[in-house]
Formats: structure tokens, C-alpha cells, sequence
């Protein structure tokens, strides 16, 4: 792939030349506020990202298939039976779903109805089904659409079965299901999302432990998966050096500054000043970080980066600060 980073998740500290580092029944209204705060680290980019360049377009490493959408058109490439076009109505609902990530998003709700209608025309599709759930999530994160929540786990689910070598989708899932978990489930539940999520990153570290991450930064101090998020991020901070999904791509123009954000939140979130600054200053200092819509939030949080420690990491859980992928800024921060 041309022009990717030099090193996708590292921060860039002796090779700034070479690009920055980038990185990986209806709810009463208290549950309702649950909720948004939750799954606003849901899509992340990484999940994050969520679309393109850690998105549902592509294959994740060792998947079966690739993909290019354009807005007439996709396709996807199998390995074994060569390319095969998605369906006109698919390949026009995908292309809506990218005009809501790229900041129109008063296309949405259009995307998401066009997609349930694609996977009732096409229910052999994985694509229309990875679509619908992705942008549902997108939907529930970006805009607080509480109606998306019932689409996104069925939807990812039949992905899976129609798109069994894409194992991004498994990641997505099971951050959902964490996040989901937390909300309303036992602890038996939580446990066994857990579990679901980090057999996902085992999966495919490259690319599930950032949903690892996205899942795993909110649980409290006192359990251990605030620092195994960390330590996930650590183990794939060079995935620039062999993995093309770990750069900006077109779908995602952003990708670099908005987890490299990311990985600067979860050493935040930990406590880790020197780490986490280090992935601020690498996002801020990323090529193309240079006329970011978002630059100038993500250099008032690394202004700000002690008193978002000092929050994160103080007993009080009402004044925890925003992540950066989270709110408008959970899709739009790297697609944008």
C-alpha cells in the first residue's frame, strides 16, 4: 500500500520525518444515560475507526476478502472465487453509510433503513449485515440513537456467519457485548463478554486490540482491564510496519491523529503521563493531523493532559473526562 505510516501505533519519536505514529425493550431514562455513556467508547476507532481503515470496508489480516467503495459502486474481492460486485442497492446503501461518516450525517437514518431493506433483498450478503451493524453502532454512539441498539448485535452476528474470515467482525462484536455486559448484565455476563473479547484479540491482535482497549478503559482501576488495555495497545504499537490497515486510508483520511488520540486516552486512563503525552504529541504531529477539523480538541486535551489524569485516575467516576473517540468525535475523528 503507498504511503503508509512508518510506524502506525508508535509514537514517532526519532522518525517525526517519516509520518506520526497512529495506532488499534426500550430503556427507562436512567439506563438510557447509561447507555450513551457507555457506548460512546464503543466505535472507536478503531473501533474505533470504524469503518474503512479499522472499518467494515476490507479485510482484516488473513481475511478473505478486500474491498473499494466508491459512491456507485463496491466490491469484494475473495480469494478464492476473484471479484464479485455487491448488489447495486448494497453497494448505494454502504455508500450513504460512508456520507454520515465523512460528517453529512442527516444521511444516516437513510443508510441504516437502505440496509435493513439490502439484507431482507440480499440475505446471503455479510456485507450489507457488517454495514448495518457498524452503522448502527456509529448511529448510537455519534447521534444517541437509542433505536440503532436493537440492530447493531444481530446484525454483527449474521456477519459473522456470512463473512466467517473477517475476524475484525468478531472484535466488534464482542466490544459491543462487553459494554452491553456492564450495563445491564450479571457479573456472570460480564465475565463471559470478557472472555469473548479477549479470545477476539487473540484472534487478530493487529486490529481487535484496539476494540480490546475501546472495551476494556472504562472498567475500574481496581480490576485488571484498564492496564491489560494498555498492555494490548504496547504489544502492537508497530503494526505500521506490517499491517496497511493500521494508516490513513480514503474512508478514513484521519486515522493516524484519531487513535493515535486514542492510545494517548488509555495511558491517561492508567496513569502513564510520559506515555500517554507521547501519543497526544504524535497525533498532533501526524502529517495529516495539518488541517484536522478536530486538531484543536485534541491540543486542548493534551494541554489539559494532568487534570485528565488526575480525573481518570481519583476515586470520583462523575468527573471521568470524555475520550477523544467518543461523542460526534467517535466515528468523525478519524473519517472526517
Amino acid at each position: 500500500m503507498t504511503g503508509r505510516s512508518a510506524s502506525v501505533y508508535a509514537p514517532a519519536s526519532s522518525n517525526a520525518s517519516r509520518g506520526a505514529a497512529r495506532f488499534p425493550a426500550a430503556p427507562g431514562r436512567a439506563m438510557q444515560s447509561t447507555m450513551r455513556s457507555f457506548f460512546a467508547l464503543v466505535v472507536g476507532a478503531g473501533l474505533f475507526s470504524v469503518l474503512a481503515a479499522c472499518g467494515a470496508d476490507g479485510a482484516g489480516s488473513g481475511g478473505a476478502s478486500t474491498s473499494t467503495t466508491t459512491t456507485t459502486t463496491t466490491t469484494s474481492t475473495s480469494g478464492a472465487g476473484g471479484a464479485i460486485a455487491d448488489p447495486p442497492d448494497v453497494a448505494a446503501a454502504i455508500a450513504t453509510c460512508y456520507d454520515a461518516l465523512h460528517g453529512d450525517t442527516s444521511k444516516r437514518a437513510a443508510g441504516i433503513a437502505a440496509l435493513e431493506q439490502a439484507t431482507v433483498a440480499h440475505p446471503d450478503s455479510g456485507r450489507a449485515f457488517l454495514f448495518l451493524g457498524m452503522c448502527s453502532l456509529a448511529a448510537l454512539a455519534e447521534d444517541n440513537d437509542l433505536a440503532a441498539l436493537g440492530k447493531i448485535e444481530p446484525a454483527l452476528t449474521k456477519a459473522i456467519q456470512l463473512l466467517p474470515d473477517d475476524r475484525r467482525i468478531p472484535g466488534w462484536l464482542a466490544t459491543v457485548r462487553v459494554q452491553k455486559a456492564r450495563i445491564a448484565g450479571t457479573q456472570a455476563d460480564v465475565d463471559a463478554a470478557v472472555a469473548e473479547m479477549i479470545a477476539a484479540a487473540d484472534l487478530y491482535p493487529e486490529f481487535n486490540n484496539v476494540s480490546l482497549a475501546i472495551a476494556f478503559a472504562g472498567f475500574p482501576l481496581s480490576t485488571p482491564y484498564p492496564q491489560m488495555a494498555a498492555q494490548r495497545l504496547e504489544a502492537i504499537k508497530n503494526c505500521g510496519q506490517t499491517d496497511p490497515k493500521c494508516g490513513d486510508e480514503p474512508q478514513a483520511p484521519h486515522n493516524v491523529p484519531g487513535t493515535g488520540m486514542l492510545f494517548g486516552d488509555i495511558y491517561a486512563r492508567v496513569g502513564d503521563k510520559a506515555k500517554a503525552l507521547s501519543y497526544y504529541q504524535a497525533a498532533l504531529a501526524a502529517p495529516s493531523a495539518t488541517g484536522w477539523g478536530y486538531g484543536p480538541d485534541a491540543q486542548a486535551m493534551t494541554s489539559g493532559i494532568d487534570a485528565r489524569i488526575a480525573a481518570w485516575t481519583d476515586t470520583d467516576t462523575t468527573n471521568d473526562p470524555a475520550f477523544f473517540l467518543s461523542g460526534k468525535r467517535t466515528c468523525t475523528g478519524c473519517h472526517q
